[in-house]
Formats: C-alpha cells, sequence, structure tokens
C-alpha cells in the first residue's frame, strides 16, 4: 500500500515549498537597458518578417537545452559573430530553452533541476536562467523559448524576442490561451503523431481574445483577458516516423491556413521528426531548404536548428560532472557545421 506524507486539501498529496514571485524575481533581477532593447528590436523584424515587410529569414539556432550558463554565453558570443555577419539576410535568435519536455522520464530541465543531481532546487533554476538570458541579452543577442509551463513563463517572457509551443502541448488549451496574451511572436508544433491540423487549431485559437486563469506578477491566481496574439504561426518538425517538410506538406498547410487568415508561412524545424532524430541529418534538411529558398520558395519563412560547441550529445547521469559545452538532451550539430549552416542559408536568401 502507498502512503502519502502530506495531504493537502480533500485527496490532494504533495509537499509545498513557498517560491519567490515572478515580480519579486524580475525587481531583484531588472532587465537592462541594452537586453530591453534587443528583445524589442528583434520582436519587431520577426513580426515584420511575418508581416511580408521585411525578406530575411528567421533562423533559430542553439542547443537543445542549457544546461551549463557558462558554456550557453559562450555559445552565444560566438552566434553574435554570425548576427554581425548575416544581419542583411538572416534574423538570427539563439534558442535558449531553460525547460525541457520529456517523452517519458528524464531530466527535465534547467529551472527544474539546474544542478543536473535530481535535488530539484527550482528557485536557484529560476534565478539563473533569468540572469543568463539577460546577460545573452545584453550582448545584442536575442534568445527564443519554449512555453512548457505557463507559470513558470511568467518569469521570463520579458526577455523572449521568440517563442515557441511544444508539440506535446499544442493541443493544451492552457497553452493557447496563454500564447494569445504574450507580445511576441509564438510558433505551434505539430504534435508527435504528425498531425499539423493541431497546431493550425492551436494558432487559430491564439489570435482570439480569451478570459483563462493564470498568474498575477504577484504569483496570485487571477482571471486574465488577453487580446489575441496575431503573430501565432505554425512549426514543422516531423512525427515520431517521418519528415514533413516536403513540398506537398508545405503547400497543404500553407492553403490551410490562407483560407484562416492565419500567418501563412512556416517555421521548419530540421532536427527531431524532420531529422529522422539524428542529429547530423539537420544539414542535408538545411541543404534542401537552401536550395528550395534559391529557388524562389516563399512558403518558408524560417527554421530551427538544433546546434551546440561541440557535437553529438552525452548521457545525463545524476551526480555526474558534465561537460558543458555539449548536449545532455539531444543530439546538437557542432559549432563549425553550425557555421556552414548559416553561410548556406544566407547564400540562398542572396539569391
Amino acid at each position: 500500500m502507498i502512503t502519502f506524507p502530506d495531504f493537502i486539501g480533500d485527496g490532494l498529496s504533495y509537499r509545498m515549498s513557498a517560491l519567490i514571485t515572478p515580480e519579486a524575481l524580475q525587481t531583484a533581477l531588472s532587465i537592462t537597458q541594452k537586453s530591453a532593447t534587443t528583445v524589442a528590436s528583434v520582436r519587431e523584424q520577426v513580426m515584420r518578417v511575418l508581416d511580408g515587410k521585411d525578406n530575411r529569414l528567421v533562423v533559430i539556432v542553439g542547443p537543445c537545452s542549457i544546461h551549463h550558463p557558462e558554456s550557453a554565453l559562450r555559445y552565444a558570443k560566438k552566434l553574435k559573430t554570425q548576427i554581425d555577419k548575416h544581419k542583411k539576410t538572416l534574423c538570427i535568435i539563439m534558442r535558449a530553452y531553460i525547460e525541457k519536455a520529456r517523452t517519458s522520464i528524464g531530466w527535465k530541465g534547467f529551472i527544474n533541476d539546474p544542478d543536473l543531481n535530481n535535488t530539484f532546487n527550482i528557485e536557484k533554476g529560476l534565478n539563473h536562467a533569468r540572469k543568463l538570458l539577460i546577460a545573452i541579452n545584453e550582448l545584442g543577442v536575442p534568445t527564443g523559448i519554449e512555453i512548457l509551463n505557463p507559470f513558470t513563463a511568467a518569469y521570463f517572457a520579458d526577455l523572449a524576442s521568440w517563442s515557441v509551443v511544444g508539440a506535446r502541448t499544442t493541443e493544451s488549451q492552457m497553452h493557447r490561451e496563454f500564447v494569445s496574451g504574450l507580445p511576441m511572436p509564438v510558433g505551434f508544433k505539430n504534435n508527435t503523431n504528425g498531425d499539423v491540423q493541431v497546431a493550425i487549431d492551436a494558432a487559430q485559437t491564439a489570435r482570439q481574445s480569451h478570459h483563462y486563469l493564470g498568474l498575477d506578477l504577484s504569483g496570485k491566481i487571477a482571471i486574465l483577458q488577453s487580446h489575441g496574439n496575431p503573430y501565432a504561426h505554425i512549426v514543422l518538425r516531423g512525427s515520431q516516423t517521418e519528415s514533413n517538410y516536403d513540398t506537398n506538406t508545405i503547400q497543404r498547410t500553407v492553403s490551410s491556413l490562407t483560407q484562416l487568415n492565419l500567418i501563412n508561412r512556416v517555421l521548419i524545424d530540421c532536427s527531431h521528426g524532420n531529422s529522422r532524430k539524428n542529429y547530423a541529418e539537420q544539414m542535408n534538411v538545411i541543404h534542401e531548404l537552401s536550395a528550395r529558398i534559391k529557388n524562389g520558395d516563399k512558403n518558408i519563412f524560417g527554421v530551427m536548428i538544433e546546434s551546440h560547441l561541440t557535437a553529438g550529445k552525452q548521457a545525463w547521469t545524476p551526480n555526474q560532472v558534465m561537460r558543458g559545452d555539449q548536449s545532455v538532451t539531444d543530439g546538437c550539430i557542432g559549432w563549425d557545421q553550425t557555421e556552414m549552416a548559416l553561410d548556406q542559408l544566407s547564400c540562398a536568401m542572396l539569391e
């Protein structure tokens, strides 16, 4: 028989610990003027791309997940040189995922377990993650995050230029409502079975105004009213069994989006199902997409690439010292390949 040591309310079982509020964390770690400028500027740039007023390609590139702040900052400094190099052709945003959705079990990300040892020091994770995102933006490198837990996102929404709802949560009403109130472009991924319609439904829902229960900055549950997010869009990431960046799937998706008066261009995730979970295959996806873009394909407004300082991945083991420069979740291409990928995409945009 299972016994539960702590009971709260009627039939609910868990332990509780007090946590810093979003307002208190934002006060303790205020966004700097330089960081705020980076966020506002790049949000506007992505919106202009989605409106067809900026012809550049949006590129979300960076580690599968953040697990080592110092290495993430080293990556950001390298990426800044690429942002400057390709500023006329690419709108580059660093993938800075501080939470990780899991298919079953595993390390759930920097916020949940920043010490990678199952101690779950979430308040430390919140503090260090906010410090890191401020520092990255301070370099002039914009960040993109995944909205895994809407409550957590309240601590960081002011630091993201772009965000995404992942394949496992796109169907969630809570996430759709939350996105409807965010002041930035947000992508919805097709689900892990490859169903694109659920992402289209999500984008359509997020464009509307909603009244819903949410967390205010003081940490209290409140009734929130959103105005709708006109920049909700679709991210094609493949499925568990096949890719979906082929021209037929993209065209069908674009046609459906056009009929609904939604953003009718897509962002392609070069990893996950589209790489068949083989990180090295991302380079082949990039090569094919570059060729299409070079030949005038306007249905693709952006790509996502999983990239790190060192290629591959390492197996996470609690209490074991992990390398900072290599992924502990999905495999990533290394830095040299990242430069090659950005060069290739940039050249395609020049044609």
